[in-house]
């Protein structure tokens, strides 16, 4: 290397001038990216920054540091994030960053190195966790008593969707299960599984899913890691069902198994959780199912007796009523007969009346008054050509006479007929119903006016100053009530 930038440094000389900074980077950058094209670096990781989806952090030893970026892109695809302090094997291209003159490696792949690497990174991420709540007692949910179709995340190829399958089959019949494909092993295995679940608790209600078993068999410390994963955890925590966890072996724990809501030590462990035995099933429900029908059937023998005591102290309801049913007709004739009679007297005085208004009517008394009026002026007419002189004058006397004579008459005719109108109007029943009042009909036209002549559930008519109202009997109040 030292070779090489021994060679690079006559170029400016040769081409007659010198380099500018840029110039010099840009060499710097295409000699390092030519000569380590490819490269593995290992090293511990210290002070990760995350700006926008990428991480700058610096790999360093016991002596000496190295700028690292790990794009968006491909820290997606890592199984492991940048953390500080952990020993990572990182693998990129070492180039410069022109714009400060600095040199790096772009990082494309990340990998933890040792066990003791893997067990800090997990007790840190149990910690967070923890410490937000995931594995608080308070947030798992119970198991449905009777599973519907139930979710299983877990490896296609795998011995253990066989055994879920197994187990399910023989313990519960009909049992339906969905199985949602995912790595359980590797790097990728974390983004998998993640996407599964995410996957199941998505689809959970078109499917009619009820459960989702997440399970692996059994493995080493770094086989198990995918179920360590973050995005794991946080996508069974988010999960709209519940999720039995059963990883590895029975002494295997991973971060799945705290955030799931039950955990199985192996994954026909968990099935058995799931799926209960038929046979214990129909058991369970058939003794609540006989006393329930017992207490039912005594109930019901009880009703019974008490309906037929008290239809012994009610007797026949019909001879009761049938006396206060012939006094209710008796009642309700007599009402008719009483309110048409009533009716008929006021009808008549009103005929009377309105006759007697007709013939003190102005038109009529000025018809009256036409005849004489026409007979005084033929006169007037006989005594003016006798007496021509004085005509004009007798004539004018003779007008001012009638005419004085008939304004009293019209007069005393006018006071006469507005105090037979105020007569008329006071005892016109629509005077009383002006005044507030109103007269109830029942459904057979007779006016009402007892309230004893109504029952509940009467239709009446009532005829107001203006109007009609349609009304139903819903309460009938006495006078001792008032």
């Amino acid at each position: 290397m030292m070779r090489r930038q021994a060679t690079a440094a006559p170029l400016g000389e040769q081409s007659g001038g010198a380099l500018t900074v840029t110039q010099i980077n840009n060499r710097a950058r295409q000699l390092l990216e030519s000569t380590f094209p490819a490269v593995a670096i290992v090293g511990e990781i210290s002070a990760p920054r995350c700006i926008n989806g990428h991480y700058y952090f610096e790999l360093k030893d016991r002596n000496s540091v190295l700028r690292a970026v790990l794009f968006r892109g491909n820290a997606r695809r890592q199984s492991a994030q940048p953390e500080d302090g952990a020993e990572v094997v990182v693998q990129g291209t070492l180039t410069v960053y022109a714009a400060r003159g600095t040199y790096q490696v772009v990082v494309e792949s990340l990998r933890l190195c040792g066990a003791g690497a893997l067990r800090a990174q997990y007790e840190r991420l149990k910690s967070r966790l923890q410490a937000e709540g995931l594995f608080a007692p308070e947030r798992k949910r119970r198991l449905p008593l009777v599973p519907g179709k139930v979710g299983v995340v877990t490896s296609s190829a795998g011995a253990v969707i066989r055994d879920i399958i197994n187990v399910a089959q023989r313990r519960f019949t009909g049992s339906q299960i969905v199985l949602f494909p995912a790595p359980v092993q590797g790097p990728q295995s974390g983004e998998g599984l993640a996407a599964a679940i995410e996957s199941a608790s998505n689809k959970s209600s078109d499917l009619g899913l009820s459960v989702l078993i997440v399970a692996r068999g059994g493995g080493s410390w770094e086989d198990l890691y995918g179920f360590n994963n973050e995005r794991v955890c946080r996508a069974i925590s988010r999960s709209k069902i519940p999720v039995v966890s059963a990883v590895g072996h029975e002494t295997d724990y991973t971060l799945a198994d705290f955030v799931a809501d039950h955990r199985a030590p192996t994954p026909s462990a968990a099935a058995e959780l799931v799926f209960p035995e038929t046979a214990t099933l129909r058991r369970a429900l058939a003794t609540p199912a006989h006393r329930l029908t017992a207490a039912f059937r005594g109930r019901l023998d009880r009703d019974r007796t008490r309906l037929s005591q008290r239809r012994a102290l009610l007797g026949d309801g019909k001879k009761t009523l049938l006396p206060r049913q012939q006094r209710l007709d008796w009642a309700t004739r007599t009402l008719h007969e009483r309110s048409s009679a009533t009716l008929s007297k006021a009808r008549l005085r009103l005929g009377h009346s309105e006759k007697r208004l007709a013939g003190s009517h102005p038109s009529t008394l000025l018809a009256n008054l036409r005849g004489p009026m026409q007979a005084n002026r033929r006169r007037l007419a006989l005594i003016g050509a006798d007496m021509l002189p004085n005509r004009q004058r007798l004539a004018n006397d003779a007008k001012i006479r009638v005419f004085s004579a008939f304004k009293l008459q019209i007069s005393n005719k006018r006071t006469r007929l507005a105090a037979l109108a105020r007569q008329l109007d006071a005892l016109s029943p629509l005077r009383v119903l002006k005044r507030g009042y109103a007269i109830a009909h029942n459904d057979c036209g007779a006016v009402v006016t007892d309230a004893s002549a109504v029952c509940p559930g009467d239709a009446l008519e009532i005829r107001l100053h203006r109007g009609v109202i349609k009304a139903e009997v819903t309460e009938i109040v006495s006078d001792a009530k008032k």
